[in-house]
């Protein structure tokens, strides 16, 4: 490819993408006229059979920096909106998010749904994201079609579609060093999958039994260079959940099964001298020497009182717990938890708190064993009408020892990470609003015991104060603040001091907001200096309409390192411009 097509075909890329834009405007603008009418039409009195309402926005980003490398791209824009057409009852809410952002495998992220819901039916199409369980289809986006039916008690959901879509290698980043040292392979088969979920009972007391299957599609790529390393994979998940209620006691739980092959081109798992139902599940799970059966679990119980709450929650995850209708899960877990919480002094003073247990290595498989203990509590009192106390302290312990009697005490760790926060708010008496907010944070991390080695230890202070005042006959606000954080660390301490002004005031009959802010920070390294950053905001918010706003907004930064340890100086700026409206 020789730099001169490569140029033309960036300009074509380019002219597709601006016709794109201008047709998308159009139909806004025209939609939004349509709208209009119909509007005029419900104002005397009429309501349509056929409604749209929807959020549109539209903004454009730029951006500029000098001495250093470009942080973000100098310009980009993105066109989002979220109609819901109404026809005869019938809601049918769409999406989309269109933008000139390359993002992975270089495709713009242009995805489209719609979920029309009529009475306890609900159809998806096109991109949707659905939740059966946590465990089975958990909010995996797909681009397929489904129903979602609840008439009376029964509770009925099924949908089908593309999990993932095809790539196809890129040669040119495979040959450069970086992904030839990661040593995996940067294309995807096409994934495909059902789900079905089938219960029933009401939204207090209920059971539902959840099925999910999918898998890659071998024959959805070209050969890739690093067949090796792209391996196709194949997910059956089964699920169960509940929920019982009894007056203000609850227990419900949640459950799934998983059985994940990693590589669907293994050898099948011989099913020979098994009885006839487990030939059943065989054929149906079609395990391989690559497959995995994994299970996760999780149940809580408890009391939901006015004045006071308390439960008991149980988690057990096994590890590399997978689901292809899930993102990510936290796995090789077992939590044990007990929370509590009440109001008294006429809901003046608030208490909640918890304390719970978590350990890893569930098979006995690892070198070392993890223990986690988690607690927290909380108070809250309305001191006076004017004045608000909050305070918080959390404690988060781990206690790592071995499994192996042979391994080094190198591997013993016992840590205690605690934080406690306390702000306070104090409205001012006085003609004038005025209200003063306090807020410190102090986080510590050390050992149990201080001979133990190896450890890091680090504390942080965060301090905040500020100070707002109304001024009515302007309408203007103004604040102040100031901010340090002190961070001493084993081997340095670092220190950042600084605080701001800002002020907002509106025109115009409250149509245009405005509002400017400038910040100074300055950082040190102990003895040394590590320089400065001043920040200046400024923004504006114009109505146009009552559904119709316009905005700006500019940041300038200039930073200013010096010192034993310095940092490049640099001035950058960023503005951003802006369009919503509502109908």
């Amino acid at each position: 490819m020789n730099g001169k097509t490569y140029i033309v075909g960036m300009h074509t890329k380019r002219q597709k993408s601006y016709i794109r834009l201008c047709i998308v405007v159009f139909m806004w603008l025209s939609v939004s006229l349509i709208t209009i009418n119909a509007q005029d039409l419900a104002q005397i009195g009429k309501q349509p059979p056929v409604r749209l309402t929807s959020g549109f926005s539209i903004q454009s980003n730029y951006y500029s920096v000098n001495n250093i490398p470009y942080r973000r791209q100098p310009y980009n824009w993105n066109i989002s909106g979220t109609p819901v057409l109404h026809l005869y009852g019938v809601s049918m809410p769409f999406s989309f998010y269109i933008s000139n952002q390359q993002l992975g495998y270089q495709q713009p992220f242009n995805q489209f749904g719609i979920s029309p819901t009529y009475k306890w039916a609900t159809l998806h199409l096109g991109y949707s994201s659905v939740n059966f369980s946590e465990y089975t289809l958990a909010g995996r986006r797909f681009l397929g079609a489904g129903a979602e039916l609840t008439p009376g008690n029964l509770r009925f959901g099924f949908i089908y579609g593309r999990f993932q879509r095809a790539v196809e290698q890129d040669t040119l980043l495979q040959s450069t060093p970086q992904g030839y040292l990661s040593g995996t392979t940067n294309a995807a088969f096409s994934r495909k999958g059902y789900a079905v979920k089938l219960g029933y009972g009401s939204e207090r007391n209920n059971i539902e039994l959840m099925y999910l299957q999918a898998a890659d599609d071998t024959n959805s790529i070209n050969q890739p260079l690093s067949i090796e390393t792209l391996a196709p994979e194949r997910n059956t998940a089964i699920g169960i959940k509940h929920r019982i209620s009894l007056r203000d006691l609850f227990w419900e739980s949640d459950g799934a099964l998983s059985i994940y092959t990693r590589d669907m081109r293994a050898e099948q798992v011989d099913s020979s001298g098994l009885s006839s139902a487990l030939k059943f599940f065989h054929r149906l799970f079609d395990p391989r020497l690559t497959s995995q059966l994994l299970y996760a679990a999780s149940t809580q119980a408890g009391y939901r009182g006015s004045n006071f709450n308390t439960s008991i929650r149980y988690k057990r995850i096994s590890r590399d717990f997978k689901s292809m209708g899930a993102y990510y899960f936290q796995t090789d877990i077992e939590e044990i938890a007990l929370q509590a919480g009440t109001s008294m002094l006429r809901r003046r003073l608030q208490l909640r708190g918890n304390v719970g247990f978590q350990r890893n290595n569930l098979g006995s498989d690892r070198l070392h064993t993890t223990h986690r203990l988690i607690a927290s509590f909380h108070t809250g009192m309305q001191l006076h009408m004017n004045l608000r106390l909050d305070a918080t302290y959390s404690n988060f312990g781990i206690t790592q020892t071995p499994t192996q009697p042979g391994l080094s005490d190198t591997v013993r760790i016992d840590q205690v990470q605690q934080s406690v926060q306390i702000s306070t708010n104090y409205r001012i008496p006085s003609m004038l609003p005025q209200v003063v907010s306090l807020q410190i944070n102090v986080q510590d991390l050390a050992p149990r015991q201080r001979t133990v080695s190896n450890v890091n230890e680090m504390r942080a202070v965060n301090t905040s104060a500020n100070y707002s005042i109304i001024l009515p006959e302007s309408q203007m606000t103004l604040s102040l603040s100031g901010q340090g954080i002190w961070q001493d660390m084993t081997h340095r301490t670092v220190r950042s001091i600084g605080g701001g002004i800002a002020a907002a005031k509106p025109f115009m009959q409250a149509r245009l907001q405005t509002q400017t802010a400038i910040r100074v920070f300055s950082t040190s390294f102990g003895e040394d200096s590590g320089g400065s950053t001043l920040t200046f905001d400024a923004g504006l918010n114009y109505r146009v309409t009552p559904r119709w706003t316009v905005n700006t907004n500019l940041t300038v930064t200039s930073s200013k390192g010096s010192g034993q340890h310095p940092g490049e100086k640099f001035n950058e700026a960023y503005i951003t411009v802006g369009s919503q409206i509502n109908f």
